[in-house]
């Protein structure tokens, strides 16, 4: 069954032919009708708290990453020179210890042909340029593939969520994969997020940013190709499988007026039915925005923020997407809220702010 399926993540290419064989024949492309009108609906309602594109930013910088200062180097020694660091998500390890994880690509590499490193660092070394000693973590092992955009569920830190980009000749596919560590950070065995409905398991055509919110809820950002944008669902989950009939678009969660799509970043933890889920809204202009969510264990909107909370600010960096913005993990250390994003597809940076500050920029949903 396709809800089943699971590979070694070192195991032999013809595995990987097979896990995606499996996995293309499996999309159904009549299910995004159904997602259409459910991201449709909701537009049309007026939301309990209207969002502000305006210049703001919560953030101080603490750390960046640029790809030189990269010490990357294949399971068989082989030294990889980095083009691009970016879009990284962040785990605890231990109490001062966290894990970096990477997207990163190689020098002579096309920014659409990705992989996942990991590194692990000091929580009190975060501090101006690093220099990071890294591991491959997540190779591409087809030709036409692009492995990207690792997230962490909140309450399970060794699973970790990110995209697998197909890039076949006919038809792009976008699917999103889970990935489960051990406690040495080694990637164990791999499977597919699918879709269940009336007994049958499927997959979408572009579902990216989509991730735990934690171990019963799921975020979801199917991409509409046929509208050229895209929007936020909530569902319940079971393991890696989405109950589609169950997928709900908040209102204050979708594009309005000129914004052309919005998407989840990640999910952070706050208490025991508290999650902040960072999440971006991508203006006309192609810019991102970073703004704030607070919602329960069930997936219900609490509260958010009416203007974003991060924002690209210029003179901070300039590379081959400017005023890009890109968050993938998020921890709070002690009274702090870190963050990591990828800066213009090209560097990380680390951001921080006082947790309390992002907390009282929401406004509260009154039902």
């Amino acid at each position: 069954m396709l809800s089943m399926k699971e590979i070694k993540v070192k195991g032999s290419v013809t595995d990987y032919v097979s896990f995606y064989n499996e996995i293309l024949k499996n999309i159904d492309d009549k299910a995004i009708k159904v997602i259409t009108k459910k991201f449709i609906e909701p537009r049309k309602v007026s939301p309990s708290v209207e969002r502000r594109l305006k210049e703001k930013t919560l953030f101080r910088i603490i750390a960046y990453v640029i790809p030189r200062n990269i010490d990357l180097r294949s399971d068989k020694g082989i030294s990889m020179e980095i083009r691009s660091v970016t879009n990284p998500s962040i785990a605890y390890v231990e109490e001062k210890k966290i894990a970096l994880f990477l997207r990163v690509n190689t020098v002579g590499s096309r920014f659409d042909r990705t992989f996942i490193a990991s590194s692990v660092l000091n929580l009190d070394k975060l501090e101006g340029s690093l220099k990071v000693k890294a591991r491959p973590l997540l190779y591409a092992v087809m030709p036409y593939e692009s492995v990207e955009d690792p997230r962490v569920n909140p309450e399970d830190m060794q699973e970790l969520y990110h995209v697998r980009a197909l890039y076949l000749k006919r038809e792009k596919s976008v699917i999103t994969t889970i990935v489960r560590l051990n406690e040495k950070i080694e990637p164990i065995s791999l499977k597919v997020l699918v879709f269940e409905s009336k007994g049958r398991y499927f997959l979408l055509r572009d579902y990216r940013d989509t991730f735990a919110l934690n171990n019963k809820t799921m975020v979801i950002r199917p991409y509409l190709r046929e509208l050229d944008s895209g929007g936020i669902f909530i569902a319940p989950r079971k393991d890696n499988v989405i109950f589609f009939d169950e997928m709900k678009a908040p209102p204050e969660l979708q594009p309005r007026n000129k914004e052309t799509k919005t998407g989840g970043n990640c999910p952070v933890k706050i208490s025991n039915n508290e999650y902040l889920l960072l999440y971006h809204v991508v203006d006309r202009h192609g810019i991102y925005y970073t703004y704030a969510a607070l919602l329960n264990k069930s997936g219900e909107l609490i509260a958010a923020s009416k203007e974003p909370i991060l924002a690209p600010l210029i003179g901070t960096y300039c590379g081959q997407r400017p005023s890009t913005i890109f968050v993938c993990g998020a921890i709070v250390y002690k009274d702090k809220l870190i963050v990591a994003s990828g800066r213009d597809d090209e560097i990380t940076v680390l951001y921080s702010s006082s947790l309390q500050k992002v907390l009282d920029s929401l406004t509260y949903i009154h039902g």
